[in-house]
């Protein structure tokens, strides 16, 4: 673990709630609460720790998300009753029919011939 990652665990472990997503502010609050001399240092700890928190929020933004996606779909769902299949399964008008001869051939003997009629549909 890098410098930078090591010291942002250290400050958020127990300062967490002082920090937010402004970069801004963050770097204000981590001159309050700590004595870092360097200003790259603090500024490139006080993003990673922007950059952190950032994560987390879209991460249970995406979560929560999901969870109102799956609520929604489950109160969408229609309900399905035997009428409902009765009427599903039912046969619709065709637009066209066609007639198709299939020849059988039964252990070399006769032969049968079947009709099969196909429907189109769109």
């Amino acid at each position: 673990m890098d410098r930078i990652k090591r010291l942002s665990v250290i400050v958020l472990k127990d300062n967490k709630a002082k920090f937010g997503t402004d970069f801004n502010e963050n770097k204000n609050t981590l001159d309050s609460l700590s004595t870092i001399t360097s200003k790259s240092l603090r500024n490139r700890v006080a993003g990673y720790i922007t950059r952190l928190l950032k994560n987390e929020l879209i991460e249970l933004e995406k979560t929560e998300n999901m969870k109102n996606q799956q609520q929604t779909e489950e109160q969408n769902e229609p309900a399905v009753s035997k009428a409902d299949d009765i009427a599903v399964l039912a046969p619709l008008e065709p637009k066209e029919t066609i007639a198709v001869k299939h020849s059988k051939v039964h252990d070399g003997k006769d032969s049968t011939t079947d009709n099969l009629n196909t429907k189109i549909e769109d």
